[in-house]
């Protein structure tokens, strides 16, 4: 399966998702970023354990 997303929609949802990622965990930004692809849609998630963020956008394409 190949998911095909604009660069900058992609971006804005990671910087969205930033605010609600584990504060001591130094990693990358999408180590606790969990993605879904369904119906031609995307659901982002992310999480701090305490606080959490649900994002759906439905401008991709799936191949």
């Amino acid at each position: 399966m190949k998911i095909a997303i604009s660069k900058s929609i992609l971006e804005n949802i990671l910087i969205h998702a930033q605010p609600f990622l584990e504060k001591k965990d130094t990693s990358q930004i999408t180590s606790h970023i969990y993605f879904e692809v369904s119906s031609n849609r995307l659901i982002v998630k992310a999480t701090d354990h305490e606080v959490g963020l649900i994002i759906e956008n439905r401008d991709i394409s799936i191949t």
